[in-house]
């Protein structure tokens, strides 16, 4: 024992009090048992576990405390290390670095981010089917896509553990989607199985519109430039729309991989599980597309419309490969004139679709409101279609080759006529 802070002057012993029946004293922080005597006291009074912290202007050695036991009412702040043999238990805890040789979580694991990932639920989704978790995923959205590292824009992983999150369907007369996603280069990720489609290859999480009683047709995630101009990614989750699942407009580079889109019948315009508009490179690779058996309903639609930037109004080099249909499969449809070139390659592998109204696979439409596609040819041989006057082709000089479609504006074209102009030839 000592009289001073810096443990250098020993104490009497026994002790002398201050005349006020306080004995002070100073020893090495830790664990300390404790006899009293004295001539009022019967007996010894024993203190088995007292701990005596480091005094905060005491210097050299013994500042540390060792305890079997630490109950505090309030905070504990350590500025330097702390070694737990044996278990913490804290209802709020946030280090500034935590490096543990083993982790055991009893409860939910939730990620704020940004690295390596942000989790929904870290922002007060639910995923239980109930509760309405459309703020909480918006907030998650716009904190992915507002990470800055070092100054430099850094999109993490978005990430729905398994469950099924409830979003609320935008009423009239708004024509906002469930969510306007802000940025590119966006992975949205589920994490374990909650989907119930007959077709389902987990992970599958669930992402699910509710109606209401007023639902405006725009879809569940809208991805569009120059917003979400490239790069977005869905993975392994299905997304549940009222009128349309999802939205690609003026991007390029998008892809699904193990996804499911389901889309009820609405009535409502473009009422189809996925539509690309004026996109490339995009890819849907393995997943469930489900929607309504009624004629006149597409899984997939895909349009040229009217730019948001310098795009050509028009779909091209798209891949859809190893799925699983119900209703309707594929509609393009061209709705504003395009100069220089139609629709891009797109190509289809190992789908299969089952569809009561023996519709056809692929339909393709001319909705410009013209009677054809005026495609001007800038460089020798180039084509340009016309569905009412025919099909023209400039071979060079003063030679044309006319080609009629048999059926220009309906389903894929079963027959074609081809004829020079001097009709020496058919």
């Amino acid at each position: 024992m000592f009289t001073d802070a810096t443990l250098s002057v020993p104490s009497q012993n026994p002790f002398q009090s201050d005349g006020l029946g306080n004995y002070h004293f100073y020893a090495p922080a830790g664990r300390y048992l404790i006899q009293i005597t004295a001539p009022q006291i019967n007996g010894t009074q024993t203190f088995p576990d007292v701990i005596l912290p480091a005094d905060p202007s005491s210097t050299g050695v013994g500042n540390n405390i060792s305890a079997f036991g630490l109950t505090l009412g309030g905070n504990l702040t350590v500025a330097g290390n702390a070694n737990i043999a044996g278990t913490l238990t804290t209802a709020n805890f946030s280090p500034g670095s935590f490096t543990p040789t083993s982790l055991s979580v009893l409860g939910s694991e939730t990620i704020t981010g940004p690295r390596p990932r942000i989790d929904v639920t870290a922002y007060g989704a639910k995923g239980d089917g109930a509760t309405d978790d459309t703020a909480a995923i918006q907030a998650a959205i716009t904190a992915a896509c507002g990470t800055l590292i070092g100054g430099i824009s850094v999109i993490p992983e978005l990430d729905f553990p398994s469950g099924v999150y409830a979003v609320k369907q935008p009423q009239l007369p708004s024509t906002a989607p469930v969510f306007e996603v802000p940025c590119g280069r966006l992975t949205f990720k589920g994490m374990g199985t909650a989907s119930t489609l007959q077709f389902v290859r987990g992970p599958m999480a669930v992402v699910r519109s509710i109606a209401g009683s007023s639902p405006n047709n725009a879809p569940v995630f809208d991805l569009r430039y120059p917003g979400a101009y490239a790069g977005t990614t869905f993975r392994d989750i299905e997304i549940d729309g009222y009128n349309k699942a999802l939205w690609f407009y003026t991007t390029t580079s998008d892809k699904l991989e193990n996804v499911n889109l389901f889309v009820q019948q609405t009535g409502q315009a473009d009422n189809s599980a996925l539509e690309v508009t004026n996109s490339f490179w995009f890819e849907w690779h393995g997943g469930e597309c489900a929607g309504a058996e009624v004629s006149g309903i597409y899984c997939v639609l895909l349009t040229g419309d009217a730019p948001l930037g310098s795009e050509a109004p028009l779909d091209g080099l798209m891949e859809f490969d190893n799925l699983q249909g119900i209703g309707g499969m594929f509609h393009y449809d061209q709705r504003v004139n395009t100069v220089g070139s139609g629709p891009g390659n797109m190509h289809f592998q190992d789908i299969r679709g089952w569809e009561a109204n023996h519709g056809p696979f692929f339909y393709i439409t001319n909705s410009t409101g013209y009677d054809e596609f005026d495609v001007r040819e800038r460089e020798r041989s180039r084509l340009y279609l016309r569905c009412g006057g025919g099909y023209i082709m400039r071979l060079g000089g003063t030679q044309f080759v006319r080609v009629k479609p048999e059926r220009c504006n309906h389903r894929l074209f079963d027959r074609w006529e081809w004829r020079l102009t001097d009709d020496s030839k058919r």
